[in-house]
């Protein structure tokens, strides 16, 4: 009898040793940073320390939905240069305050059609070149998921491309006034749909730069939902 409860014992631990390696997926995005995956909550924790692999993260988002996918950052870690794509169709992200951007040239397309509700505002972007459709799509106005980004303090000292920045994006308000972006002109098509189809868009404050490449504060109230346009 005692040995049959012995057996019964080896068996239910490798049950529980099965059933944890199915649930919990333990990879290596980085150099001392890690990611687990949890199947049953859909949830990827980062954990460690060091810079991400763009290749790896890459990687470990193949194959998942990533709209029902939720991110947890629980430890300082560093992003790569390149952010192209990062957090496109995440359903949401926690622990951005651990996160450091300061390396990072590149945030083309890093919350495309994400509708995570983030405080970005602690975000490093001064080495940024290329903020391409960053936005793109954010938000979801059918499930009242409404994207509101506040980058107003952002360094765009080196910005060159913004275009499509906030293209779709379900915000009633963006404050741009403090931008300081004297590279943009560089870009061909720098305002192009940078606030295209935004369908709440009612007030926006922005730093212009004229044909002299002078800087002019303006005020601009974009009614979109009327499709009329006031300035002030």
């Amino acid at each position: 009898m005692k040995r049959l409860n012995w057996i019964k014992k080896i068996g239910l631990g490798i049950l529980l040793v099965l059933s944890t390696s199915l649930v919990y997926a333990q990879t290596n995005i980085g150099a001392g940073v890690v990611a687990n995956y949890d199947t049953g909550s859909k949830t990827i924790t980062v954990s460690g320390s060091g810079q991400i692999d763009k290749a790896l993260w890459d990687q470990l988002k193949t194959g998942k939905d990533m709209a029902e996918v939720s991110i947890v950052f629980t430890s300082q870690v560093s992003l790569p240069a390149d952010c192209s794509n990062f957090f496109e169709n995440v359903k949401s992200i926690k622990g951005l305050e651990n996160v450091d951007t300061s390396t990072v040239t590149r945030m083309a397309w890093m919350f495309k059609e994400s509708n995570a509700q983030v405080d970005l505002s602690g975000f490093k972007t001064g080495n940024v070149t290329s903020f391409k459709g960053m936005f793109f799509g954010a938000g979801d106005g059918k499930k009242n998921v409404v994207i509101s980004p506040d980058v107003s303090n952002w360094d765009m000292s080196n910005a060159v491309d913004i275009t499509s920045m906030f293209e779709w994006v379900e915000a009633s308000k963006l404050d741009l006034s403090k931008w300081n972006a004297p590279r943009i002109q560089e870009h061909d098509d720098w305002f192009n749909n940078v606030f295209g189809g935004m369908p709440n868009l009612e007030e926006l404050e922005i730093l212009f730069l004229d044909k002299n490449k002078q800087n002019v504060r303006a005020n601009n109230i974009f009614q979109t939902k009327k499709m009329g346009v006031r300035q002030s």
